[in-house]
């Protein structure tokens, strides 16, 4: 099937289900987009990702999410024995688990005739028809990280966590954990276009922009590795030891010292420097010769 669909068809329980986060439902209707009209097809979960731009983890963890709400289903397609591809399929007679009657009170109930159920009648508990609240895996944590970030390199600072900002926020957590969204933040901020812009344009960054899945799939694989950086780690007391590796890192990286940021004006390639040893060891930086 061509790739220039002109519109994908989900099924609109998707869109009421408060546990599929924007990113979900942009990866359903990439899916959607590469569907036959009986809505099956094989995309490439790469070709799926390119779409909705983001990872091909990223969709790899979605579709798994999907396949258990039952929104899609996936078989392999296999020829004389070999498996070839996935073959995936969108199911448009979804009934949220919110509708869902409880078996041991409606027995027997098939999509064709499901009605909601009636919250002054029905014998399901009440709690059933709320929508489940936004959980937080560290949002705030996050969020105050990025605030101290963005004060220390220039980016924009925001002074209230907003739904607009929480909810994109918390669907990068989702995906890689807050941990790994901070390493992410803090890699992002040793970039100096981030915050000082493309050539004399003003660009800075802010939360919108550090937590849109475009930006986690053009540089979350490229900037974020196993190993945690230090500043992650680091205590109250620890904070000048750990400005002091953020910017040995971006002297390494870019060739500009902002130690000054700091409180640390000496540029580390002085011969008056005298900073710690195995920072020099570990970012391979000399000092310069005295005159």
């Amino acid at each position: 099937m061509s790739g220039q669909a002109r519109y994908a068809i989900i099924p609109t329980a998707a869109l009421e289900d408060s546990d599929l986060s924007a990113q979900d439902i942009r990866i359903l209707a990439a899916l959607g987009s590469y569907l036959s009209s009986s809505n099956e097809g094989w995309p490439r979960q790469s070709t799926i990702a390119e779409r909705a731009f983001c990872t091909r983890e990223t969709v790899n963890r979605t579709l798994k999410r999907l396949i258990e709400k039952g929104y899609v289903e996936a078989s392999v397609r296999s020829t004389s024995g070999m498996k070839r591809s996935n073959r995936y399929r969108v199911i448009l007679d979804v009934i949220p688990e919110s509708q869902r009657c409880d078996p041991s009170v409606t027995t027997d109930v098939i999509p064709g005739d499901h009605n909601r159920c009636d919250p002054a009648t029905s014998q399901q508990e009440e709690e059933t028809h709320k929508k489940k609240p936004i959980e937080d895996h560290g949002t705030k944590e996050v969020f105050e990280f990025y605030n101290s970030t963005a004060k220390r390199v220039g980016w924009i600072v925001h002074s209230k966590l907003t739904d607009a900002l929480k909810h994109p926020l918390n669907a990068r957590i989702e995906e890689h954990g807050a941990e790994k969204v901070m390493q992410f933040i803090e890699a992002l901020s040793q970039l100096d276009w981030t915050w000082n812009g493309f050539n004399g344009n003003g660009f800075r960054a802010s939360m919108t922009y550090v937590t849109r899945p475009r930006t986690f799939a053009e540089q979350f694989d490229k900037l974020v590795t196993s190993a945690p950086l230090p500043l992650l780690a680091a205590s109250p007391a620890q904070k000048p030891v750990s400005d002091l590796f953020h910017a040995f890192s971006v002297l390494a990286d870019h060739g500009q010292w902002l130690g000054d940021r700091y409180g640390f004006p000496t540029d580390p390639r002085h011969p008056s420097a005298t900073y710690p040893e195995e920072l020099y060891t570990q970012f391979k930086i000399t000092k310069r010769e005295a005159a």
